[in-house]
């Protein structure tokens, strides 16, 4: 060492830069990190799993929807002068891409500070009440929609599907009440706004009504349970080419759903255009012989215009489709009026129902 070396004096740089020692991390920290990475694993098989669940949920659906699709509408299919009996709702699951309803369902709880865990059970008691739903079991999917909106108060789907139940027991009020909840908390979701249309349908707020379905289309271009339930509600004004409109445009989107070209014939019936109402029908018809409402309507087109032994003739062939009690609902119809008195109407009845007793001198 040189001793006369200045020890307050910093040495001369050279350039050159000297290296640092190398950082080591102590086992504490190892340790932090790898938490770190099995936490954000966990959550990316958390996330993953979700979205497997509801790709096969809703492949599932898909499944389900021709066959169900008809059912969960409830349109008239019989009575041309009355509308439906019971509420229109669209089908109880969203329709949209899968990725765009696993992204709404994660932005949605992100924004909502919802756990994954949390997400994950909400979405099993999602998926426990849409089976039920499926099989018309409204109380126990009432039951699963209340357990997840305690889970997640604001999740959307589960508004959406317990406004469904409401409307399916003729719960408007609530259904309306927990819909408009939906439709706040999601804005830019159609079939929130479809779903709360039925329910104001049935409280016969029919301009309320109008307003939400367009307001759907106007998210959704083209969505077909939109368009049939506006066609619907035309159908109730007495809109009928309107009417026609909407079911046309939904028909190539349900090919299988008989009751809207059904009502399309009807549409059609009002307008006195009878040959395209029974083109409607016999194109029905071919399709689904069993089905008895098309032999029916063909039998009140030809009722009125007077064709007297037509209107017997598919009455005839309605009836072999369906109940006694049916054939009754059918014929109660105040289109089948004209035929009331002409004998080989009379002779019809006493055909189909031999029990009923007859007139003095028949």
């Amino acid at each position: 060492m040189d001793e006369n070396r200045n020890i307050y004096q910093q040495p001369e740089k050279d350039g050159s830069q000297e290296e640092l020692p190398a950082y080591e991390r102590t086992p504490d920290q190892m340790r932090s990190e790898l938490r770190r990475k099995a936490v954000l694993f966990s959550l990316l098989l958390l996330a993953f799993g979700i979205f497997a669940g509801l790709f096969a949920w809703n492949e599932a659906q898909k499944k389900k929807a021709k066959s169900e699709l008809r059912d969960m509408l409830h349109t008239p299919t019989w009575n041309t002068n009355a509308y439906v009996r019971t509420a229109p709702p669209p089908e109880p699951v969203s329709t949209r891409t899968d990725e765009a309803a696993f992204h709404d369902l994660v932005t949605n709880a992100v924004a909502a500070e919802v756990s994954p865990q949390r997400m994950a059970d909400a979405m099993g008691e999602i998926r426990a009440a849409s089976e039920y739903i499926a099989s018309r079991d409204w109380d126990h999917a009432e039951t699963h929609l209340t357990n997840a909106l305690a889970i997640w108060p604001e999740m959307n789907l589960a508004l959406r599907l317990r406004g469904i139940v409401f409307t399916q027991r003729g719960q408007f009020d609530e259904a309306i009440a927990v819909l408009e909840r939906a439709v706040k908390g999601d804005p830019f979701n159609a079939e929130a706004f479809n779903t709360l249309a039925t329910a104001y349908i049935q409280k016969k707020q029919f301009d309320r009504a109008e307003d939400l379905l367009q307001t759907a289309l106007s998210i959704r271009p083209g969505y077909a349970a939109t368009e049939v339930n506006l066609g619907l509600l035309y159908i109730l004004a007495k809109k009928y080419d309107l009417a026609i409109e909407q079911l046309e445009a939904a028909a190539p989107q349900m090919p299988d759903n008989a009751a809207v070209l059904n009502n399309i014939g009807v549409c059609l019936i009002r307008l006195n255009r009878h040959e395209e109402a029974r083109q409607k029908f016999q194109e029905l018809i071919k399709h689904e012989p069993k089905r008895a409402a098309p032999y029916f309507n063909m039998a009140m087109s030809c009722a009125l215009q007077n064709d007297t032994a037509s209107a017997v003739s598919w009455i005839k062939q309605g009836a072999a489709q369906c109940s006694p009690a049916d054939v009754q609902r059918f014929l109660a119809d105040q289109d089948f009026d004209s035929l009331r008195g002409k004998p080989e109407y009379q002779a019809l009845i006493r055909d189909l129902y031999p029990q009923l007793p007859r007139a003095p001198g028949s």
